[in-house]
């Protein structure tokens, strides 16, 4: 289980890049296409993260230990949310279309 516990702390750094990468793409006037890349690639990263805490909770069989690591996946769940929610009004405030449905896989 811990080395589940791993893997999904490494997935969510590799979310965090995907995101900071994102924002850069929109800071330095990215075409959509690559913008339309950069939010797929966040979007995957946070898939992965999920996947991979379906597996961990899948193991745990104290209800305390449950809440807690469901916890942590709410408070990721909300943070991607929050940040792609951001971004999308970013490029609508800038005038530029959101190429692809930000929540989708949520």
């Amino acid at each position: 289980m811990e080395k589940l516990k791993i893997a999904r702390r490494n997935r969510k750094g590799n979310l965090t890049r995907a995101l900071k990468e994102l924002q850069f793409l929109i800071d330095g006037d990215a075409t959509a296409t690559e913008i339309e890349v950069g939010i797929t690639k966040a979007k995957s990263r946070f898939d992965q993260v999920e996947k991979c805490h379906e597996e961990l909770v899948e193991l745990i069989t104290e209800e305390e230990d449950f809440a807690k690591e469901q916890d942590w996946m709410t408070d990721t769940q909300d943070e991607f949310l929050k940040e792609m929610i951001r971004i999308k009004k970013l490029l609508t405030s800038t005038g530029t279309e959101c190429p692809v449905e930000i929540a989708s896989s949520v």
